[in-house]
């Protein structure tokens, strides 16, 4: 017996029935539209998806042309490009063959795509549907924990798609048991390839209806494992160590140095993400701030769409402005598209440019600066 769902209303719980997809073409333009709704944890450390296209043609031979087609080809906020298949259960293709389909394209394109075919698709389907893609996109980052600018970012995805680094996605209204256990032992197998099924039910009450998607295979720590992301601070500055300069090193090292000394919070949880959130708590409150993030890349993000969501932030952009200017004072520092980030997006900054005692004075300083803000506003 499945999951079941309840109405509360005026103090009685009434059910909701299980009801079936009209169609595929349901099911498939459901995804097509609301694509957040595979943003699981388990999956993604994002939010949002951007789609790349609907019915991506696969190149199948020597004689060129499309072999095959993919339901939809989505990119999350780690430019990892995630091949999504959509089967009703009442299609025996949902079970072996289309494990077989997916499995057909996934071989294929590492050899056939690059990321410049991806990002014209993607600014192809954005036209087609009255979207500005540098908006969309644009929009799209400022969720993202890696990367700001569109040319980093369409870089990842050819390195993602280069190194076979890729998801995959099998939705379905109902998942049989044998596609669950293929979807769970695949999962098991694969090093830097990720799969996973999610379910999408349905259920209506007469006045309305709701959608409850449930995840098949993998964990949070399958997820972060294949893509060999640290777990721990000192894991985070091996990697720096490891990846980036000596200066940036030597910058990420002080900053969580003198981040503990200032009393303020090392969030370890956003490592899945990608970074390190920084953030100041007031007293016992259960609400944190995040002053600054220390990203994988060797960058530093000021987070300036989480703070757009709190006074005066949200309120006055002024004191954004005030915020930025203070870090163009440090030495090395320069924001890139000053007055665009006044209103939108978060800017990174390399970690090198702390690397002196007094960038990191500087950097302190402006970090309680601008938790004050929000902390005065929250006592008015």
């Amino acid at each position: 017996m499945g999951s079941r769902v309840y109405v509360s209303t005026g103090g009685e719980l009434k059910p909701m029935e299980p009801k079936e997809f009209p169609s595929e073409g349901d099911l498939q333009l459901l995804v097509d539209r609301h694509p957040e709704m595979l943003a699981d944890e388990r999956i993604t450390s994002g939010s949002d998806w951007i789609t790349v296209k609907r019915e991506m043609g696969i190149p199948g031979g020597d004689e060129g042309g499309d072999r095959w087609r993919v339901d939809h080809l989505l990119i999350d906020t780690e430019a990892i490009p995630t091949f999504v298949e959509v089967k009703r259960s009442s299609d025996a293709r949902a079970r072996r063959e289309v494990v077989g389909q997916m499995l057909d394209y996934v071989a294929k394109v590492a050899t056939q795509w690059r990321q410049v075919d991806l990002r014209t698709e993607f600014e192809r389907t954005c036209n087609s549907r009255g979207e500005d893609a540098a908006e969309r996109l644009g929009r799209f980052l400022e969720t993202s924990e890696q990367y700001d600018e569109a040319d980093p970012f369409w870089d990842a995805v050819g390195a993602n798609l280069a190194a076979e680094r890729i998801r995959m996605l099998f939705v379905a209204d109902h998942i049989r048991d044998e596609l669950r256990r293929i979807i769970e032992f695949l999962g098991r197998q694969m090093q830097r390839a990720a799969v996973f099924g999610i379910e999408i039910r349905q259920f209506a009450d007469g006045s309305g209806h709701v959608l409850v998607p449930d995840v098949v295979g993998g964990s949070t720590d399958s997820r972060t494992a294949k893509r060999d992301r640290p777990q721990t601070v000192n894991e985070f500055l091996d990697h720096i160590s490891s990846t980036q300069s000596a200066e940036a090193y030597q910058g990420a090292e002080a900053m969580i140095q003198a981040a503990r000394e200032r009393g303020y919070e090392l969030n370890e949880g956003s490592l899945q993400g990608g970074s390190i959130t920084v953030q100041a708590r007031s007293g016992d409150s259960a609400k944190t701030f995040p002053v600054f993030r220390l990203l994988l890349n060797g960058r530093i993000r000021i987070p300036l769409v989480a703070a757009r969501r709190r006074s005066p932030f949200k309120d006055d952009p002024e004191v954004t402005r005030e915020w930025l200017t203070r870090l163009e004072r440090i030495e090395g520092v320069n924001i890139k598209n000053f007055e665009q980030r006044v209103h939108k997006g978060a800017p990174t900054i390399p970690m090198e440019a702390f690397t002196s005692a007094d960038a990191i004075e500087q950097l302190m300083g402006i970090s309680d600066w601008a938790f004050q803000q929000i902390a005065s506003e929250a006592q008015d």
